[in-house]
């Protein structure tokens, strides 16, 4: 990544011949991965073919009182913001469901 404040330029290397290449850039998104860390689960709770969890519209899985939120469930767009607020979708649903 190059500029000063802000990112202008990314360069990448190619894997196959080495060659480097230069692309002007307003922004970046940083990802770490996209495979969800749900093996342990898979006995348990239904996994999509992706082995994301799946959860109902309030994070909810098929399991009474074990809800799933964030990067792990399965309509999850793999984004900080959307993760944090299905994370607060889950803890509203189980405050509820303590509730009753």
């Amino acid at each position: 990544m190059k500029g000063d404040a802000i990112v202008k330029q990314v360069s990448s290397k190619n894997t196959k011949d080495a060659k480097i290449s230069m692309l002007e850039v307003a922004g970046v998104f940083v990802a770490i991965g996209s495979k969800p860390n749900s093996n342990q689960w898979q006995e348990l709770l239904s996994l999509d073919e992706g082995s994301y969890i799946i959860t109902n519209e309030v994070m909810e899985t098929k399991i009474p009182r074990i809800f799933a939120a964030g990067d792990v469930h399965h309509n999850s767009t793999r984004q900080a913001i959307t993760a944090a607020g299905s994370g607060a979708t889950a803890v509203i649903s189980a405050e509820r469901f303590l509730s009753f």
